[in-house]
């Protein structure tokens, strides 16, 4: 192991330097294209993976993550597929991360053991009984085998896993954790960095401030088309139209016959006894296994879809939906904004619908005759979406006249903004000359026209009721000298001159438990962001590669 370590040496030196510069990130943006069907997904060190391999390690345990709701397990995902810019990238960044991280595995000797994986599982919340009442926030409950066991036999088999399946992704989960502090164990957060942090979190501020609006700034401004052109010919490149596109799609979806679809209980529904309880129990489990057995067969005729779409290079897209009879819907144009409403569904590896709209904004009309077709998308609770894009009008640079609405609004913003600026810095000069020849900030403050108020005192949390910025303006005054004053807290609409009166620092008898913890956490963000690096790092080394669709 340590000669695996020494290995590293050069990449742990630039990861230091890396943390003072900043990262470069790889831009993987069209990187990774997800395979429709069978055949090789992705190729990582020369080796091609298959579609089911994929499936296996990569794509169900992509989507199975996110339904679980735990945070060390969102973390683990996040980790692998780093920053790759959509959906499709996303998911086979996770896939290459996991390879790479069962190859390092085996190179550095990290084997967790199946008691390891035990305790694991136990601490995951989905399968706890609820603490009992009137538990601290955070208090674990007791393990529940029963819920274990139907997700074990229930619900990973929706997913295309077994209970194998996930004990093996939670061995990689704790591998994770321990190749993370063997990659960054010689980087240490700063103690003193903990001690300042702690301090300015402890400590309460007292302030005066004084506040000047922009909007007066922004009536004094009618500028004239010249000026207006003559402003935008040096930013004209930023003035742009939305892409648009014509897009036909299949959305094919599950029809449950009316017997097996789960009504919700009426609120004023009798009590039932034992037996009628557990009769409706079965007959629930019944349907929602026959609600599967559906959603299953919506997944295999969307699968043989894709396949019949691929080879036929896209020309059998209407012919084999309405064989399924699936209706073929078609858009005129739309934008981002303007999707219908199939086109903004839920992914189910995402929360949101706008990487949907990543996808289908993301699809051209060629060369490749399979290049305007989505893969088969994930949505809703077992649909599949479709996507062809049959018309695309790319973004284009406006003219004046189609811009010049834009143009104004933000002349006069700019403009405003800086005469707001200069406002201030002259104010604040005035006022830090009048209190150093003996005047109070309030007295100052009314004869320059501005008025004056106390905030505080207020800690980092708190808030106040006469500022809504409270937390901003804090965080400007948190490392400044009582009597002086701080950088000016600066919005779109006014701006806030500060000037700090007090800074107590609250006495607490945790704060060495608190410094321990701040600590340990900028140590966990040092050795995540050196994980980061290695992790590109073996990417670029691995030559990941996709094939094309043909």
């Amino acid at each position: 192991m340590i000669e695996n370590i020494r290995r590293y040496t050069g990449l742990i030196f630039i990861v230091i330097v890396l943390l003072l510069l900043g990262f470069v990130f790889m831009d993987t943006s069209g990187f990774f294209r997800r395979s429709g069907t069978g055949g090789t997904v992705v190729t990582i060190e020369g080796r091609a993976y298959s579609a089911s391999e994929f499936r296996k390690l990569g794509a169900s345990p992509y989507d199975l993550i996110p339904r679980l709701g735990d945070y060390r397990l969102y973390g683990f995902l996040n980790a692998l597929h780093g920053d790759a810019e959509n959906e499709e990238n996303r998911a086979i960044q996770f896939f290459t991360g996991r390879i790479l991280l069962r190859d390092a595995r085996e190179e550095f000797g990290i084997h967790p053991s199946d008691e390891a994986v035990d305790a694991y599982v136990r601490e995951i919340r989905g399968f706890q009984t609820p603490p009992p009442a009137g538990s601290p926030p955070g208090t674990p409950g007791d393990f529940n085998a029963e819920a274990y066991r139907n997700f074990s036999s229930k619900t990973l088999g929706s997913y295309g896993m077994v209970e194998r399946d996930f004990r093996e992704l939670i061995r990689d989960v704790i591998a994770l954790d321990e190749l993370r502090a063997l990659i960054g164990g010689g980087l240490e957060g700063s103690r003193r960095l903990a001690e300042a942090v702690a301090v300015e979190r402890a400590q309460q501020i007292e302030a005066s401030v004084a506040s000047i609006e922009m909007e007066p700034f922004r009536e004094q401004l009618d500028p004239s088309d010249e000026e207006l052109k003559e402003w935008w010919e040096t930013r004209k490149g930023a003035y742009t139209t939305e892409q648009k596109v014509k897009v036909s799609y299949v959305l094919a979806s599950p029809e449950y016959p009316e017997e097996i679809q789960e009504e919700p209980e009426p609120a004023d529904a009798p009590e039932k006894t034992e037996e009628q309880q557990a009769a409706e129990d079965d007959a629930k489990v019944e349907r929602a296994e026959k609600r599967k057995e559906i959603d299953k067969q919506i997944a295999i005729d969307t699968d043989n879809f894709i396949t019949r779409v691929n080879d036929t290079e896209g020309k059998a897209f209407e012919e084999e939906a309405e064989k399924l009879g699936w209706e073929v819907k078609s858009t005129d144009w739309v934008t981002r904004a303007t999707l219908p409403a199939d086109l903004r569904l839920r992914t189910r590896s995402s929360a949101a619908g706008t990487q949907l709209a990543e996808t289908i904004f993301g699809l051209s009309p060629g060369p490749d005759p399979l290049a305007p077709f989505t893969d088969a998308l994930p949505v809703g609770e077992a649909q599949f979406l479709v996507v062809r894009l049959d018309e695309l009008e790319a973004s284009r640079e406006k003219t004046f006249e189609e811009a010049k609405d834009e143009v104004r609004e933000q002349y006069i913003a700019e403009n405003a903004g800086e005469a707001l600026e200069k406002e201030v810095e002259e104010k604040t000069a005035a006022l830090k000359e009048a209190i150093a020849g003996g005047k109070s900030f309030d007295d100052a403050a009314k004869e320059l026209g501005l008025e004056p108020r106390k905030l505080g005192p207020w800690g980092m949390s708190d808030s106040l009721d006469n500022e809504f910025n409270a937390r901003q303006i804090f965080q400007l005054a948190s490392t400044v000298n009582p009597g002086d004053f701080a950088e000016p807290f600066i919005s779109d609409d006014r701006a806030v001159i500060i000037h700090v009166d007090a800074r107590q620092i609250i006495k607490d008898d945790n704060r060495g438990q608190q410094i321990d913890q701040i600590s340990a956490g900028l140590r966990g963000q040092i050795q995540q962001r050196a994980f980061d690096a290695w992790l590109r790092q073996r990417i670029q080394e691995a030559q990941v590669t996709t094939p094309q669709r043909s």
